[in-house]
């Protein structure tokens, strides 16, 4: 998230620019990650100004409506913003975001929020490190806020037996798709009053073991689950949408989801697709799940369910460039854009690695490129007679000072969003060329 200011003179010009078996790795020789520009290459710039009303933000999405919520942590809170960077706490379409600001008791516990995301539904789900993960919806907070009618909440569904015109009355609701897909009619439906708060706030969505430490969060495609990056079982959890409650705000009827252990998609190791201390997730539209890790050997994976319904790795040590051992510092989150480009943010290293679809390395972004037009004289001798001749060599240096230990990252429409936590700030990148660096914010 940054604006562009750019300066071109004669001699400088800047730009802000589940478990699978593994064989055992073998190290590379040597890695190469120079990098150079051709003229007229596209290159990530650095839009202004940075948004910097935060203290150690942590993460940071888009949800489908265009808004960005970033995860506060030095002030217990998700900030909602639009993408010309104002922070939205109630808006003209009847979205109320109030609760967000202050997460310092859910369930009686001080919510620091890390990693967050936000489905199709509408659902934002938050980690803290705890055993929990919470939830809070912003359509049920939308349909509260504008509805005509009072919320009631269904205490109870009776079903009725097609087959043979018995009645069963359902207070679990999340059996409720069993008798969907069978023989089953909706018979009855009681309705009451809904006057506890608490249900529209944040609140647990999935309550796991006593030790469990869930640092990261990313919703599947479909909004059917979610899948949880656990540092204490190392692992990656598949958690379930389950339905458990069912809302009426007068004509309007919607199910209120809480989370179900499926199991693990990936598990502690050091091959290909295994976990070993992960700090980011997320998924793409194919639901395929990428994460980063900084424990050894590989600080990015990307699984997806094989034909065989098993969890593998895509990419390979020694085939994919996204693979190589020791590429990556410190890498602490990732995010997928829509034509499949991965783009992994290197904290150690303050910068972001872009790869293709393929796992090819394309081209980093988060870095200040100085291009030095060192222009020497020297003498030269032509038949005995002497000239000046003028020898022009550019120098072009990089330095990554850009970004100070940044932590999230996320993509919309060619900008990239970044929590610059050592500035505590966000800053964004958009991609250009070196023939149109003056660009101005929308």
């Amino acid at each position: 998230m940054k604006k562009i200011i750019l300066t071109i003179t004669i001699s400088i010009l800047i730009i802000f620019l589940t478990t699978c078996d593994y064989d055992p790795v073998t190290l590379p020789t040597s890695l190469d990650t120079s990098i150079s520009f051709n003229t007229g290459e596209k290159k990530w710039v650095q839009l202004s100004p940075n948004w910097d009303q935060f203290n150690k933000p942590q993460d940071i999405v888009i949800a489908p409506d265009k808004y960005l919520y970033v995860s506060d942590k030095g002030n217990n809170r998700i900030v909602v913003m639009n993408k010309s960077g104002e922070v939205i706490r109630e808006d003209n379409f009847g979205n109320d975001f109030t609760a967000l600001y202050d997460l310092n008791q859910i369930n009686n516990h001080q919510v620091q929020p890390l990693g967050i995301d936000i489905d199709s539904k509408l659902s934002l789900f938050i980690t803290d490190s705890s055993n929990s993960i919470y939830c809070w919806n912003q359509y049920l907070n939308y349909l509260r806020n504008t509805s005509k009618e009072q919320a009631s909440i269904a205490e109870y569904i009776v079903y009725r037996n097609n087959d043979n015109s018995e009645l069963d009355t359902i207070t679990d609701f999340a059996q409720t798709k069993r008798y969907e897909n069978q023989n089953y009619s909706i018979e009855n439906i009681k309705f009451t009053s809904l006057d506890e708060d608490s249900i529209f706030a944040p609140h647990t969505f999935f309550q796991g073991e006593a030790e469990d430490h869930f640092v990261a969060v990313s919703a599947a495609s479909d909004s059917n689950c979610i899948y949880a990056a656990n540092t204490k079982t190392q692992s990656i959890h598949k958690i379930n949408m389950v339905r458990s409650a069912y809302l009426k705000f007068g004509k309007i009827t919607i199910w209120q989801y809480r989370g179900q252990m499926d199991g693990n998609i990936a598990t502690n190791g050091t091959g290909a697709g295994t976990v070993n201390d992960p700090t980011g997730i997320t998924v793409d539209q194919n639901g395929a799940v990428y994460y980063t890790q900084t424990g050894e050997n590989f600080g990015f994976h990307k699984i997806r369910r094989n034909a065989e319904n098993k969890w593998s790795s895509i990419f390979s040590l020694n085939e994919d460039a996204i693979m190589d051992l020791d590429r990556f510092k410190n890498p602490q989150d990732v995010t997928v854009d829509d034509e499949g480009n991965i783009f992994i943010l290197n904290s150690g290293q303050n910068e972001v690695q872009q790869f293709n679809f393929s796992g090819e390395f394309v081209r980093k972004a988060g870095l200040r490129e100085v291009m030095i037009d060192t222009t020497i004289q020297d003498t030269v001798y032509n038949d005995d007679v002497e000239s000046i001749v003028e020898k022009d060599t550019i120098i072009t240096k990089y330095y990554n000072d850009l970004l100070n230990r940044p932590e999230g990252i996320c993509v919309d429409e060619g900008v990239l969003y970044i929590t610059n936590t050592g500035e505590n700030s966000v800053v964004r990148f958009k991609l250009s060329t070196d023939l149109d660096v003056n660009l101005e914010e929308e």
